[in-house]
């Protein structure tokens, strides 16, 4: 317990009385001390934004349904301050009779009547005291609209929409703090700084990005900047775009125009790699945990649902095993690629997503099959009901289904692999068109579920297309390398950074093997040991490496489009350069960041806006080339398949040479074509001369 300044006095008041009064003193005072520390235990804002929900979310038709869910404290919440402000802006078009329902965890807690929301759209609802063994607290809102109670005329109108404003939150005020290891990761944070030593060992370098590697992934669905910091070297970040967390208030009092989320400091996790003996090798204080410099303590922490020992304060390892990594069936069903597959029950249109990466499927699938299984109630064709539903990959219609005639879909559906990128996602969307007579009062709800046993399967893989979109399951296993000059605390900076970027990407913890580049001799045999490693990631200066790569960087180059030979990025070695690279080396995929000049730091920022969660710059990445200059900015090139072209001034080519000024020797052949003609002209069109008379010679005879 914390030791404040109001305990010491009760203390000192206590032991100026006798001792039974002493005794019953203390156990008033400890009653209200535990009261205290139940009190004090500090809230906990969760921004719909840092759920994902980067946008408002507008929810369309007569009785749409939107959850959303936030981890419940295992200690339970006190329900007299926590609470979920909701900013509900309904069509002004609606009914004012229609209503919103707000249910949390199946339980309907709040009926509110859109005419109160065209009033004023902010509405507390306050979060009930739940059984201590909740895992989640569910949030549901439910609304349900309609304009002339004729649903068939008010959908074609598309004024039946509520937005949910992505400035909703949760307020959740544990009763007690949780203090374990595991706990530490539950908070939203807005951003974690890992703290490592100035001077590292190889060995605690190794540890040191093998834990940011980890933490990285343990915040992979949150927007949560995991940040380096060494020493007291300021970490190298982006600036963290928009406003701060809320800290809001439990009252119901905000006006229509008042800010949802009053200001609130941002909140920082910090993370410290500990050196030493003493201790124990995983300590957790408040929002602060410390790990040894040692490559076991660190993977304990790479799956936090399987060592019971992680829910105390601190922790002593002793010998991690890491699981192996098993090779899976070319079939992955919707459950395992995260769909809940709960009935849903609508009238209108309902859209069912089921969004998936290259990584879940560990690669591009060849002969992709999309096998659908779904289930809904019937419905009256005498009463001229109708019922459809299609397929899309990533917006691309795949298939049309009229379900009139049966209750149950089992089919087998070809997806088109070209339309694969790193993040997809397959949506069924069913659209319920009821009978006239069910469109007046009160119609009868269509229920529709997708069976979470549908699956995915194919037959092989695709080789890489050689860009950035290979990233996410050709860097999905652990056992990478990293080649860098760890005594370089902006180098060591940029390989942490890369290495968040592909965790990110691969979603996997990567624990992997680091080569000192100033050991290397020769750059086209880096060490290797079967089939490993599995990938590596190069952070170096283009004067220590030597690899063939899309763009050299010995001297200044251009890229352009060879269509209209537009220059399209210019770099001349004295301006700043950070570039990342992507190719095969030893055959094995590669990422090379490097820099111009002695301005690593450049290299750091380019890794450091990478791996931003909040931007989610490296899954819009496209080709094989990312470069980073102060008048450019970041921009990406796709090298790879001679859609641009890279030029080098100093050398000269004949074939860029002629593409790049074919029209002015064009123009010079005609004018010299034009002026040999003429010369020819001149000199055979001319009349023909009589031929001389010779003068007769008189003479005497």
């Amino acid at each position: 317990m914390v030791q404040t300044p109001q305990l010491h006095a009760m203390l000192r008041v206590i032991k100026s009385f006798a001792s039974p009064q002493r005794q019953l003193v203390a156990s008033i005072l400890s009653s209200l001390t535990l009261l205290l520390a139940a009190s004090i235990a500090k809230a906990e804002v969760i921004p719909f934004e840092a759920l994902g929900y980067e946008r408002s979310v507008i929810l369309r038709g007569v009785n749409p349904e939107l959850a959303v869910g936030v981890p419940h404290p295992p200690g339970g919440i006190n329900p007299n301050t926590s609470f979920v402000r909701l900013r509900l802006e309904p069509s002004p078009q609606l009914d004012p009779e229609a209503t919103v329902r707000l249910l949390i965890n199946g339980e309907i807690e709040q009926v509110i009547p859109v005419e109160t929301l065209l009033e004023n759209p902010i509405v507390t609802l306050p979060l009930p005291s739940l059984p201590p063994e909740t895992q989640f607290i569910n949030l549901e809102i439910q609304p349900y609209l309609y304009i002339s109670r004729n649903y068939c005329q008010d959908l074609p109108t598309g004024n039946l929409f509520l937005t949910v404003g992505n400035d909703s939150f949760f307020q959740i005020n544990p009763l007690r703090q949780d203090q374990s290891i595991l706990g530490f990761f539950r908070p939203f944070y807005s951003q974690v700084v890992l703290n490592v030593p100035a001077d590292l060992t190889p060995e605690e370098a190794s540890a040191a990005l093998s834990l940011y590697s980890v933490l990285t992934y343990q915040f992979r669905d949150r927007r949560t900047s995991v940040l380096w910091q060494q020493g007291n070297t300021p970490a190298i970040a982006p600036q963290p775009p928009g406003a701060p967390a809320p800290q809001p208030s439990p009252t119901n009092q905000t006006t229509a125009n008042q800010p949802l989320n009053p200001t609130q400091p941002p909140t920082t996790g910090q993370v410290f790699l500990r050196r030493g003996t003493e201790g124990a090798d995983i300590q957790r204080s408040g929002a602060n945990l410390e790990v040894r410099a040692d490559m076991q303590a660190v993977q304990a922490l790479l799956d936090l649902t399987t060592d019971p020992a992680l829910v105390s304060e601190g922790l002593n390892v002793e010998e991690v095993t890491l699981p192996a990594e098993e090779r899976l069936p070319l079939a992955r069903s919707f459950r395992v690629l995260g769909f809940r597959d709960g009935p849903r029950r609508f009238f209108g249109t309902q859209t069912i997503d089921v969004p998936f990466n290259l990584a879940q499927l560990g690669g591009r699938p060849r002969n992709l099959i999309a096998s659908i299984e779904a289930t809904w109630t019937p419905i009256d064709r005498a009463q001229q009901e109708r019922l459809n539903a299609q397929v899309y990959l990533n917006d691309t219609l795949v298939e049309t289904y009229n379900l009139n005639e049966t209750t149950q879909l089992r089919e087998n559906l070809a997806l088109p692999v070209s339309q694969l990128n790193a993040n997809n996602n397959l949506s069924v969307v069913v659209a319920y068109v009821p009978s006239e007579g069910n469109c007046l009062v009160s119609p009868t709800e269509m229920t529709f579920q997708l069976h979470g046993n549908s699956y995915l399967s194919w037959d092989a893989y695709q080789d890489p297309t050689g860009d950035f979109s290979d990233l996410p399951y050709l860097f999905s296993r652990r056992d990478g390398q990293i080649v860098v000059d760890s005594s370089q605390p902006e180098t060591l900076a940029a390989a942490a950074y890369l290495l968040g970027t592909v965790t990110r990407l691969a979603r996997t913890p990567m624990v992997p093997e680091i080569v000192d580049a100033r050991q290397v001799e020769n750059w086209s045999n880096l060490p290797r040991q079967g089939d490993l490693p599995a990938w590596r990631l190069v952070v170096t200066p283009p004067e220590q490496a030597d690899f063939s790569t899309p763009v050299r960087l010995d001297d200044r180059f251009e890229v352009y489009n060879p269509v209209n030979q537009e220059r399209l990025l210019v770099v001349d070695p004295t301006e700043n350069l950070g570039i990342l690279q992507y190719f095969s080396h030893q055959d094995r995929p590669t990422l090379w960041l490097s820099w111009w000049g002695n301005q690593p730091q450049v290299a750091a920022r380019l890794a450091a806006s990478l791996a931003e969660p909040r931007t989610l710059l490296a899954a819009q990445l496209n080709g094989n080339v990312v470069s980073y200059t102060n008048s450019g900015g970041i921009q990406s090139w796709d090298l790879s398949r001679r859609t641009l072209q890279v030029d080098y001034p100093s050398d000269f080519n004949w074939p860029v040479f002629l593409r790049r000024y074919r029209i002015p020797l064009i123009l010079l052949g005609l004018a010299i074509g034009a002026a040999i003609v003429w010369l020819v002209y001149r000199r055979l069109g001319q009349a023909p001369r009589p031929p001389a008379t010779e003068p007769e010679i008189s003479g005497e005879e």
